[in-house]
């Protein structure tokens, strides 16, 4: 009889498998604040907005002071009294129509985000020069003192 190997003929005995860490699939990182989300292929989507870094809950609105037509009346009518007064009637009506288009439109140069600061004098600039007789110097001068004070309304703002 042939000799049996005692070690060959058992039923190979199930030795456990070493233990290996459990590895946790990665989360992928949030997109920066800039960078457009990804698809899985690599891929940036078109139509999709980047999650803001902060929840939207997290600043209260700002309510901003808004720029009143009043405002802009006021300071382009200061220290005018007297020449508005002597102006002819006619030219009164004129003046004052010419006026409040200008407080307008100075308004409207204001709501924007960049003021341009030359347009504002410009604007004031013409509508001083209706007064007949007038001095160039105190017209730039006149129209530079009131577009500061307006654009110091923007600033308070």
């Amino acid at each position: 009889m042939p000799e049996t190997n005692p070690i060959i003929e058992q039923a190979p005995a199930q030795t456990p498998a070493p233990e290996r860490p459990i590895v946790q699939p990665e989360k992928p990182e949030a997109p920066g604040r800039f960078e457009q989300p990804k698809n899985t292929d690599g891929r940036q989507t078109a139509g999709a907005a980047p999650k803001p870094a902060f929840p939207s809950t997290a600043l209260p609105p700002v309510a901003a002071e808004a720029i009143h037509l009043k405002d802009i009346e006021r300071i382009l009518s200061d220290d005018l009294e007297e020449i508005y007064f002597q102006l002819p009637p006619d030219k009164r009506q004129e003046f004052k129509q010419a006026g409040e288009e200008t407080a307008r439109k100075i308004k409207t140069l204001l709501e924007r985000t960049k003021v341009k600061v030359k347009k504002i004098a410009k604007l004031i600039w013409h509508w001083l020069k209706i007064i007949p007789g007038v001095n160039k110097f105190f017209l730039e001068k006149e129209s530079k003192i009131k577009t500061d004070e307006i654009l110091k309304l923007k600033v308070k703002q």
